[in-house]
């Protein structure tokens, strides 16, 4: 069974998939995504900020990217209270 956390805006992505949750700005991500030869128009990468300013990226185990407009120790904390119902649940 997947759990999925979210990211902001209505977006969730499935936390099992989540290598490394980072803070950055839009310098700090186009240096990133440069460096793992990732393009912004292709499907390796989502931009799930919906406009608002980057603040963390989700790198996931795939590979893909993703940016959000919420922090990463925001995100962090969702993941870690997404995983304890989980366990609750069971």
């Amino acid at each position: 069974m997947h759990s999925f956390g979210p990211i902001g805006f209505n977006n969730h992505v499935s936390v099992d998939e989540v290598e490394i949750i980072f803070a950055a700005d839009a310098e700090k991500l186009r240096r990133f995504l440069k460096k793992m030869g990732v393009e912004k128009n292709t499907d390796m990468f989502c931009d799930a900020t919906d406009g608002k300013p980057v603040k963390s990226c989700i790198l996931l185990k795939s590979g893909r990217i993703i940016a959000s407009a919420l922090g990463s120790d925001t995100l962090a904390k969702r993941f870690n209270n997404q995983n304890k119902e989980i366990e609750i649940n069971e």
